[in-house]
């Protein structure tokens, strides 16, 4: 588990792995996605836009972006969006600036410690899947100094009581039995089908992954944390699956 790892090796072991993960293509937008996980998505994809619109040329700061998937989105719905993205794994960023909107700008960089010259920068800064390998003191204290006053945060949240011995059951099912229930359904194609089956192959990735995950938060340790940063929940949004996560939309209020 990630208390049992030295500060140095989870620094080593986070951007190679996540990197090796983008390699192999398996964070992509080609990659298959059950229809709950792209459901939220656009949940999320929908609150970005709303949240981002009140402001003018705003910025949106995607840490761990990742392959740039949801960055890629949001430039493509709204070309006025000045969309910013850092991750720790360099190979995330290399696929991101190969596969994605060229208007885009992309960092290799650690969200415990996120560039100065990004401080006080972003009208919105998302979240996404990330948060779970952060320190959850130093990770919120970057994003707050990272928010204009009056900015956005859309976080990603593990629920606290969220059992991960479910999840690697429910991960095996989305890959070998949901991709055919949708395709019977309407909600997935036959490449979808393929897709979903080729990735079965990045089970071992997922495992490997989630014993880099901290132990989930508290609510009310998130509210704490928060607020001790100047960020104030304004509402969250369940991701209604598996109980796992939700998302969290906060304002920086001085």
């Amino acid at each position: 588990m990630i208390e049992d790892m030295t500060s140095t090796q989870l620094e080593t072991a986070l951007p190679l792995l996540f990197s090796q993960y983008a390699y192999n293509g398996y964070y992509t937008s080609k990659s298959y996605q059950p229809k709950f996980i792209r459901d939220f998505e656009q949940i999320i994809l929908g609150e970005i836009l709303a949240l981002s619109s009140n402001f003018y040329s705003p910025v949106i700061l995607d840490v761990g972006c990742g392959t740039g998937t949801l960055l890629d989105k949001l430039k493509k719905q709204d070309e006025s969006l000045d969309c910013v993205g850092i991750d720790i794994a360099k190979g995330m960023i290399e696929i991101a600036k190969a596969t994605t909107h060229p208007g885009i700008t992309y960092i290799v960089a650690d969200a415990e410690d996120i560039p100065e010259d990004l401080h006080n920068s972003a009208h919105v800064v998302v979240c996404k899947n990330s948060f779970y390998f952060l320190n959850p003191e130093r990770a919120i204290e970057q994003f707050s100094k990272a928010l204009v006053l009056g900015g956005h945060l859309a976080l990603t949240v593990l629920y606290e009581d969220s059992n991960m011995n479910r999840l690697y059951a429910q991960g095996l099912f989305d890959v070998l039995v949901r991709p055919f229930i949708e395709f019977i359904q309407g909600d997935s194609t036959a490449s979808n089908i393929l897709q979903a089956h080729t990735s079965l192959s990045t089970f071992r990735y997922e495992m490997k992954v989630r014993k880099l995950m901290r132990d989930p938060i508290s609510k009310d340790a998130l509210v704490s944390i928060l607020a001790n940063n100047a960020l104030q929940i304004e509402r969250t949004v369940d991701a209604l699956y598996a109980n796992t996560r939700y998302l969290v939309l906060a304002k920086k209020k001085r």
